[in-house]
């Protein structure tokens, strides 16, 4: 499968790069092939918007569709819990990252463990960041990358798209998903 390049150049991520997501289908199908897998809802979440709709749209769409938990950070729990979500947890990103490098952990701790992270919502430095140490350190995790720009420490990334192919990538993934 082909390979991207970084969105930002002067990063070298290594040999071990992330799998493109050709098309829509492919994510809808990681995630569905999934046993227990967790949506991390980054700080951009609340304030981007694709056509009319926030981001947070599609988050809760997956959400829903997966019966997953989300990890939301900073100021995205505040916004999910004004929409009425309560499969919503709080933690930083470093948090997140270093509960999710442990192969017995889950959300609520109720669930065995996660086999699937999903990320959506982030700044690019900080998930690139967060996505290396799972690479080296969580390598029982699958991990996704909803993200616009390629990251190539995720095991699955988009290809750098531009604002409009992205918003359909989402919008074409969410459908075939029955969101």
């Amino acid at each position: 499968m082909a390979m991207a390049e970084s969105w930002q150049k002067a990063e070298v991520p290594g040999p071990l790069k992330a799998m493109l997501i050709p098309n829509p289908d492919v994510a809808a199908s990681l995630i569905s092939k999934s046993k227990n897998p967790v949506i991390v809802s980054g700080s951009e979440t609340p304030r981007l918007r694709l056509n009319s709709e926030r981001l947070m749209r599609y988050v809760e769409r997956l959400s829903d569709r997966f019966s997953s938990p989300i990890i939301a950070t900073s100021n995205t729990v505040r916004a999910f819990d004004e929409d009425g979500w309560r499969n919503v947890y709080s933690l930083t990103l470093a948090e997140a990252t270093a509960k999710l490098s442990n192969p017995n952990w889950s959300v609520g701790g109720k669930n065995p463990p996660h086999d699937t992270a999903v990320f959506i919502g982030f700044k690019y430095y900080t998930l690139w960041l967060a996505l290396s140490n799972l690479k080296h350190y969580g390598g029982h995790l699958k991990t996704i990358s909803l993200e616009r720009y390629y990251q190539p420490h995720a095991a699955w990334s988009f290809p750098n798209l531009t604002v409009e192919r992205w918003m359909e990538s989402l919008e074409k993934m969410t459908e075939k998903i029955g969101g």
